[in-house]
């Protein structure tokens, strides 16, 4: 009797860890889907901020004033609709412009960078859009540059201003980070 019981128990002791071992194993299961399931969401939703980024949103002002430096402005419209679950966060763009100018004296092709800017953005929210101005003031344009370009251009030759920009962001709590740079961009609105 003794013996059959001792095996009772053991059928028991093997019954109850197998039940473990399977609320283990489904466990794990259900994590991994989980896991699967915000990973596909990050990226699908991704992919659509990707689609809704606009920089530049429209006309940039471009103010060059030489005799009154302390109005050299530049405003770049932007426009970040957040179409996924998570926030966009530690936003940062960098903008630098040139021109490509024929120079009077020399005449040369110039190329000249007359401005150059990086600052922080907002934050995104999940499902919500960001539309604003990355602004640059007197202080962020190389003046000796601007003075020599509006002495030296011959203004019968095209004009050529282009923005070179960086924009990052963190998506997915802080896990996915990505760049968007544009090379050569042409202004519009000068």
């Amino acid at each position: 009797m003794l013996n059959l019981k001792s095996r009772f128990n053991k059928l028991k002791d093997l019954f109850i860890a197998r039940k473990i071992s399977l609320i283990f194993f489904i466990c794990i299961f259900i994590f991994a889907q989980l896991v699967g399931y915000l990973t596909i969401a990050a990226f699908s939703g991704l992919s659509q901020i990707f689609d809704n980024i606009r920089i530049p949103d429209g006309a940039t002002d471009l103010n060059l004033d030489i005799y009154s430096p302390e109005d050299m402005e530049v405003n770049i419209p932007y426009y970040i609709k957040n179409q996924g679950i998570y926030d966009l966060t530690d936003l940062f763009m960098e903008v630098d412009i040139s021109v490509n100018y024929l120079d009077v004296i020399t005449r040369e092709n110039l190329t000249i960078q007359i401005f150059s800017r990086a600052g922080a953005l907002p934050d995104c929210k999940a499902y919500s859009s960001l539309i604003g101005n990355f602004s640059g003031t007197f202080h962020d344009f190389n003046v000796t540059a601007v003075v020599d370009f509006i002495e030296n251009a011959e203004y019968f030759e095209p004009l050529y201003f282009f923005t070179d920009i960086i924009f990052q962001a963190n998506y997915f709590w802080d896990l996915i980070d990505f760049s968007i740079f544009l090379d050569d961009v042409g202004l519009m609105g000068i």
